[in-house]
């Protein structure tokens, strides 16, 4: 594996999987004692938390490297960092409390989920300092306290699930971004500027927010509309679903995404630029070829062995929407190389198709979970061809190509898989 990535981008990518990790085998281990109802009231709590996180605290991460090169940058995302902590956090309590009042799930449950409020806030404060430690290439330190947090949390919180619940999995989640925000930046040295002023919140936190802000609903729609449209029960077994299928290739991507935009930030030229970014894509694209692969194993076996048959519905749709790990892996990377090009505007045509695609796939899988999962993958073939074409100058032609073949390959191998499955089980 190191030969195929290079220390440097195993230790970025190794970052997110130990955090991204951690979570799934909470939400794994959770589906052995909770019903999907109780499991849909858990995902709710993680929604409002992520919406918090995509416009906050990653908006902080994904700029933060390029701010501290500015004059007075340092001192604007320290600023915004404050504004964001404290207004996440009353997002994610006031999204949960309306979730309660409007009887999507009990009082036990609401204040169960209260905790997710303090997460939100925590990682807005930490945020700067932990992008000091991306600015100076720090990924074993990054990789090792979140490697820390996340054996903590699974320390604390498995053993309480046969009887904690979903108060478990929270529990996880709070141990493990805590230990990570709190500890992962500490000493990370002040770099001195080397670029004139730039105005912080305009220039890039806005633009990236906004791009965010569409890629969050457009990630994360599905969930909301099945939350409306169908209740509790149906946003579990679609979270397990997604949990199963996607949450190592997002881990393994948000770590790349990482270190793709340290990488841009530091090129000396356009050549470097387009060098950096072809290599990293086209290791990105393997790995996640190689997950789809996996997860689609575990569908079969042996989670269908452990979990109840409630969950079936879950796992079957798991190779449907494993598809659309390779083609992620091009259009996140595009998308990173864009706004740090200064060039996030251009991505509102993308983003617009994108929220409209989310829309139509969140309305289809509140009532039929394979026929959602199939729009999800067209979406995601059409998305990433747009985005392509944005990158003409990142990406030779010939590379291009390359992608577009191997997004192919993957959806079909997806399509198949489930079409075989559905007419054996039959």
């Amino acid at each position: 594996m190191r030969g195929i990535l290079g220390g440097s981008l195993l230790l970025a990518l190794m970052e997110r999987l130990v955090n991204r990790g951690a979570s799934a085998i909470v939400t794994f281990a959770m589906a052995l004692f909770v019903s999907p109802a109780a499991a849909g009231a858990y995902a709710f709590g993680v929604l409002a938390l992520t919406f918090a996180q995509g416009v906050g605290e990653a908006v902080l991460r994904q700029i933060g490297v390029a701010a501290w090169r500015y004059e007075g940058g340092g001192a604007q995302l320290r600023r915004l960092s404050r504004i964001i902590a404290w207004s996440g956090g009353a997002f994610v309590l006031g999204a949960i409390t309306l979730a309660w009042a409007l009887g999507l799930y009990g009082f036990g449950p609401f204040l169960l989920l209260t905790p997710f409020a303090a997460v939100a806030v925590i990682q807005g404060l930490f945020a700067p300092a932990i992008t000091l430690a991306q600015y100076h290439g720090r990924w074993s330190r990054l990789t090792r306290v979140q490697s820390i947090g996340g054996v903590l949390s699974l320390v604390v919180a498995v053993p309480l699930l046969p009887f904690g619940g979903i108060a478990s999995a929270v529990l996880q989640t709070v141990v493990s971004e805590t230990v990570f925000a709190v500890w992962a930046g500490r000493g990370a040295r002040v770099p001195t500027p080397d670029r004139g002023r730039a105005d912080v919140l305009r220039g890039f936190y806005v633009p990236t927010a906004v791009s965010n802000l569409f890629g969050w609903f457009a990630g994360q729609s599905d969930r909301l509309l099945v939350t409306i449209l169908a209740g509790a029960g149906p946003l579990g077994l679609l979270s397990l679903a997604l949990a199963v299928s996607r949450t190592a290739t997002d881990a393994v991507l948000s770590g790349i995404l990482n270190l793709l935009r340290s990488r841009l930030a530091a090129a000396g030229s356009d050549e470097e630029r387009s060098r950096s970014f072809t290599h990293v894509v086209a290791r990105a694209m393997a790995i996640a070829a190689a997950l789809q692969v996996f997860v689609t194993v575990l569908s079969f076996w042996p989670l269908p062995l452990l979990l109840h048959s409630e969950w079936d519905p879950a796992l079957h749709v798991v190779p449907l929407l494993a598809v659309y790990g390779v083609p992620a892996a091009a259009a996140y990377s595009a998308s990173a190389a864009m706004i740090d090009a200064g060039r996030a505007k251009d991505l509102r045509v993308v983003n617009v198709v994108s929220l409209l695609f989310a829309a139509v796939e969140g309305v289809v899988l509140s009532f039929s979970l394979p026929l959602g999962a199939g729009v999800s993958a067209v979406g995601t073939l059409v998305l990433t061809w747009m985005q392509l074409l944005l990158v003409r100058q990142e990406l030779p032609r010939a590379a291009r190509n390359r992608v577009l073949l191997a997004s192919v390959a993957a959806s079909l191998f997806g399509v198949v898989v489930y079409a075989l499955s559905s007419l054996l089980g039959g």
